[in-house]
């Protein structure tokens, strides 16, 4: 987490990390070239929902949306995921539930959240996508995976990133240069007033209510702010972009006592033990479903973005 802070205030010293910078994206150049020779043409529909830095830019729940839209349209569609956080390893494809532990975090949201849609983890992406059949396959994160073609690319862009998302890993959070995103389908960013060139549109993560993950009881946002307007909250993240989620809160209303842990952490009783009400994201409410108090609550949001982006999205896609 220190050097995500560091990453986020712009500190100085970075600088010093522009050497390993340097051998990171050379490194990546030869993974890249390497990869592109020996890739495996694809008879399938293959979308791959990724980005160019470290984290952050909302592709799960994207991955969400864009599965549902096509489904809303009588395609079968299948997510497939590495499941990063998890403890397991799996070598072959296997349909994810809602055990975190074992299919990771994000693919054990989707399969909660979305129940007849098909979530499948694997360690390798590729054999993912021999393997699993559907009329499209929705790659959650890959956009570095060149190992096969042809696919849709949608890269998603943080646009509160600011000039360190212009600079390469571990200096900044690019992964790749900004010039890969040249080379995708359409550029998406989540959030901001100003659209960051080269992104088309934009997409919000709007949150509408909450669930209680004891006796899954419901609140609207206006039933909350009137309800807990003289109650202790207590805001528990565990994504790329934690802030992002601390400034949502901040931004309707809310007074809370903001507890920041590190992307994908494994969650224990004590780290949600709090008097008043506890808030988690739906990804970080699934890692403690065995054993949240009555007074945990799940944030329910969902993907917006205006009806003319989502049109070019699926005529893209269709």
């Amino acid at each position: 987490m220190w050097l995500i802070r560091a990453w986020r205030t712009q500190a100085p010293w970075l600088i010093l990390l522009a050497p390993l910078a340097l051998l990171n994206a050379a490194l990546a150049w030869l993974n890249r070239k390497l990869q592109r020779h020996d890739a495996v043409k694809i008879a399938k529909r293959v979308i791959v929902v990724g980005n160019i830095s470290l984290g952050g830019s909302g592709k799960t729940p994207f991955a969400g949306w864009l599965a549902q839209e096509l489904q809303q349209r009588g395609k079968k569609v299948a997510i497939i995921s590495k499941g990063y956080g998890r403890r397991s390893s799996l070598p072959h494809p296997q349909r994810a539930n809602a055990d975190p532990a074992r299919f990771g975090d994000e693919p054990a949201m989707l399969a909660s959240q979305l129940p007849q849609l098909s979530v499948w983890v694997c360690d390798n992406r590729l054999v993912a996508i021999k393997t699993v059949e559907a009329d499209y396959l929705i790659c959650d994160d890959g956009l570095q995976d060149y190992r096969f073609y042809p696919r849709i690319e949608i890269a998603l862009l943080d646009a509160t990133l600011g000039p360190v998302g212009r600079k390469r890993f571990p200096w900044g959070v690019l992964r790749e240069p900004v010039t890969r995103l040249d080379a995708c389908d359409l550029v998406i960013q989540q959030g901001g007033n100003t659209l960051v060139h080269p992104a088309c549109g934009s997409f919000e993560l709007v949150i509408e209510g909450f669930t209680n993950l004891v006796d899954g009881s419901c609140k609207t946002l206006a039933q909350a702010q009137a309800d807990w307007s003289n109650t202790e909250l207590h805001l528990c993240c565990a994504l790329a972009n934690n802030q992002r989620v601390f400034d949502q809160f901040d931004a309707m209303g809310f007074s809370t006592t903001k507890h920041a842990f590190p992307d994908h952490h494994s969650f224990i009783a004590k780290d949600i033990l709090y008097q008043g009400q506890v808030l988690l994201t739906a990804k970080d409410a699934i890692k403690c479903a065995t054993f949240a108090q009555s007074n945990c609550w799940q944030i329910d949001a969902r993907v917006h973005m205006s009806p003319e982006l989502a049109g070019r999205i699926m005529r893209l896609v269709m």
